[in-house]
């Protein structure tokens, strides 16, 4: 099964090098998050160009990363959920033209004092060993080049999963993904 194209696109964009990958059957996070959707509104220089957030509904927002020159043409604009458990924010892409897409690829983020969005992927060894060993129901998928390792634990498991690690064990606390805001005078230029 291959990956679903918004994630390869997302990783692309995003996290140059990924080749495994953690997803969920059900997006991340207790609730709709519909007022971070409208806040987050508007263009971000993510590390290969800008992209335009534009909120939708019930916390969700289109996302569209734009052609870096004029007459270029742009992927196709993609979904993403924006969901919270308490005050742990989360981001949930799904592919919905793919039917073969197994889940959800999320990420926890946060917005920094500097207005940038800062977030994290889930670490791919945690969330291997924890369905291989059984603490966390799901399936690993693929091969050992690219494997998707598919979460089929329901939102309180998943809560109740997390809350037993340290968020630096959870998620890449060392490589984040940063989408800088483009009015930040530390935004890299």
């Amino acid at each position: 099964m291959s990956l679903p194209r918004i994630a390869l696109l997302t990783l692309a964009i995003l996290i140059p090098g990924a080749c495994s990958t953690v997803v969920s059957q059900q997006p991340l996070g207790q609730s709709a998050d519909p007022e971070s959707a409208q806040t987050l509104g508007g263009d971000w220089k993510a590390e290969k160009g800008l992209v335009r957030f534009s909120p939708l509904s019930d916390g969700h927002m289109s996302i569209q990363i734009l052609p870096p020159k004029e007459g270029r043409s742009a992927p196709p604009p993609f979904d993403v959920e924006l969901r919270r458990s308490g005050d742990l924010r989360y981001a949930n892409l799904h592919d919905p033209d793919d039917p073969e897409a197994p889940g959800y690829l999320f990420l926890r983020y946060k917005v920094n004092e500097g207005g940038h969005i800062v977030g994290w992927i889930p670490d791919t060894d945690v969330f291997r060993k924890a369905v291989t060993s059984g603490r966390l129901p799901g399936q690993l998928l693929g091969n050992r080049i690219s494997r998707v390792i598919l979460i089929t634990a329901s939102q309180g498991e998943m809560d109740a999963f997390l809350a037993t690690i340290d968020d630096d064990d959870a998620w890449e606390t060392n490589h984040p993904v940063v989408v800088w805001n483009p009015d930040a005078p530390d935004t890299p230029k």
